[in-house]
């Protein structure tokens, strides 16, 4: 006889069905449980996992149909054998159509029932290793979450570590650049928040903003080479000073050379002398050839530069730093920067103000 393996339970009001039904299963290796009512059976239920249920459906208080809904109530694919009169065929098709695995007829073949038994045995089994899959997939996904967070959180260090380190190189490179160039004074951390302010009002991303403000003060750190006598001279350069003055970007340039994080402000030293116009150098770089970051800086050094004393000018007051910088829209400077630059000149000169150097 074929061996089962289950935990069964059967309901049914006629203790010789129990009984008969109980010594069929044992037989075959099952573990059976018996109920003569309803809620006899759901305080069962809610104590024992069950495989399958077999259940008559004309049962007192509470049929047969009743215990079919609190079970897919509990566990949807417990399968449930109905057990019915011959002649109850509506009532068998209405259990079939609310989630009744299967049903058999009284009076029953022994090879019969198990036959069904063991078929429901089966999908039973079928849906708990369903489950255990689903559930050691969840698991996987969850497991593997917490490594890609873990991992995330880790890398977020690393990166806040790493950002800490490019902030303090490039504070000391800019600070360098100071050294040989005493009337620039916080000429570079005015810079940066001309820059930042600029950016903003252009709506450009915040990761540009982030390198735009810290990449900007090294604008002038090619300067490091240049005769500190050409720095300070009071007077108009010769020729030759000129020449020498006008490499700065060039030795800014390969200062920075190679470091990736440091690649803005390198595009920064090298080209904030180039002109929208194409009459700037190095390069005589024109419009869109030169890099955004450089003609935003371009404008803000100018404007610095003529609102600052320097060792060869006087301060320019707003209203003639203005006029200048509108002679020189589409010149010196990109027209579309420099009108957003004109709108916010106001907020320009307060950062000029609060960061004005002691003269």
């Amino acid at each position: 006889m074929q061996t089962l393996t289950g935990n069964i339970l059967v309901l049914d009001d006629h203790k010789s069905v129990c009984r008969l039904l109980k010594q069929t299963f044992l037989s075959v290796g099952c573990n059976v449980y018996t109920a003569e009512s309803t809620l006899e059976a759901l305080k069962v239920i809610d104590l024992q996992e069950f495989d399958v249920i077999l259940s008559d459906i004309n049962l007192p208080i509470f049929s047969g149909m009743v215990l079919l809904q609190e079970i897919a109530k509990r566990d949807k694919d417990l399968p449930v054998i109905m057990i019915t009169a011959s002649q109850d065929i509506e009532t068998t098709k209405q259990a079939l159509s609310i989630g009744a695995y299967d049903y058999i007829t009284k009076p029953f073949d022994k090879m019969q029932v198990i036959f069904s038994v063991s078929r429901a045995l089966q999908y039973r089994k079928l849906i708990c290793e369903n489950r255990a899959y689903q559930q050691s997939q969840e698991n996987i996904v969850r497991t593997r979450t917490r490594e890609l967070q873990m991992a995330l959180m880790r890398l977020e260090d690393a990166f806040l570590e790493n950002r800490k380190a490019h902030l303090e190189t490039i504070i000391v490179l800019s600070k360098v650049a100071e050294f040989n160039d005493v009337d620039t004074g916080n000429h570079i951390k005015r810079i940066s928040r001309y820059a930042e302010l600029l950016g903003k009002a252009m709506k450009m991303p915040s990761h540009f903003l982030d390198q735009l403000a810290y990449s900007s003060p090294m604008h002038d750190i090619g300067k490091l080479f240049v005769n500190s006598h050409i720095l300070k001279k009071p007077a108009k350069l010769t020729p030759e000073e000129f020449a020498e003055m006008k490499m700065h970007p060039l030795n800014g340039a390969r200062i920075l050379e190679g470091v990736q994080f440091l690649q803005m402000a390198r595009d920064i030293a090298l080209c904030h002398h180039e002109h929208y116009d194409g009459s700037g150098y190095p390069s005589g770089l024109k419009q869109e050839q030169i890099p955004i970051s450089a003609r935003i800086v371009t404008i803000c050094d100018v404007f610095d530069a003529l609102v600052s004393k320097r060792c060869y000018k006087e301060e320019y007051s707003l209203q003639t730093a203005e006029t200048i910088v509108r002679q020189e829209i589409g010149k010196r400077f990109d027209p579309e920067i420099a009108t957003i630059f004109l709108s916010i000149k106001d907020e320009m000169y307060q950062i000029y103000q609060d960061l004005r150097d002691n003269v």
